[in-house]
This record gives C-alpha cells, sequence and structure tokens, in this order.
C-alpha cells in the first residue's frame, strides 16, 4: 500500500507543469532518491548546500531540487522545485530559479510540518 501511495504521489507531481504545486512532496529520503534515480535518471549534481541537494539528468534535461530533514530518526526529503531543460549549474540558481515567495513559503511549510 505504501508503494502505491508514494507512486501516486509521484505520478502527480511528474504530470503537473513546473512550480505548479503549493505543497512539497515529502517521504523517506531512500524512497524519494530511488524515484529520482529510477523514474528520471536523475543524479545528484550538487553536494549538500543549506540541507539541500540539486539532482538532474543531462539525458532526459530533467532537474529536481530536494530539501533533507531529520525527523524521529529518519532522514526525509522534500522536493522544493523542479524543471525541464535549462538545468540549473548549483542550488543557488535553482531557488532563484523559482519566485521568491514560492521558495519561501516551500521552505516555510517544510519547516512547520518537521
Amino acid at each position: 500500500m505504501r508503494r502505491f501511495i508514494t507512486s501516486t504521489v509521484f505520478m502527480v507531481f511528474a504530470a503537473a507543469p513546473a512550480w505548479a504545486e503549493d505543497t512539497p512532496v515529502c517521504m523517506p529520503a531512500v524512497e524519494l532518491e530511488a524515484t529520482l534515480k529510477d523514474w528520471y535518471g536523475e543524479t545528484p549534481v550538487t553536494a549538500a548546500q543549506y540541507n539541500q541537494v540539486l539532482w538532474a539528468s543531462e539525458r532526459n534535461d530533467t532537474w529536481t531540487l530536494v530539501q533533507y530533514r531529520s525527523y524521529d530518526d529518519a532522514r526525509v526529503a522534500c522536493t522544493l522545485a523542479s524543471g525541464e531543460d535549462r538545468i540549473p549549474a548549483s542550488v543557488d540558481q535553482a531557488i532563484l530559479a523559482l519566485p521568491a515567495e514560492t521558495a519561501e513559503r516551500r521552505i516555510a511549510q517544510i519547516s512547520e510540518d518537521f
């Protein structure tokens, strides 16, 4: 059942245009990382900066900015942003690609939840 829910959440996320969702998608880091690798062919392209890592796939021309948190002794990952084409070169560039209020709202939502 858990895999079904995870798959459903990501299918909805993947079908939405970039920046469309108002709420970050959060799940155990292992599951999110497996999804990024298996479905999108993405790998980490930056070292952790502000507990955030930029994942990207040059082959698929996709990228995802992931925020990592610890929660009840578990590592949780949340998507802050994603896109196609024009892969940002750094976490800072990915954050700058977001409208300022969107980036602030998503980071605040994650902070409130954890």
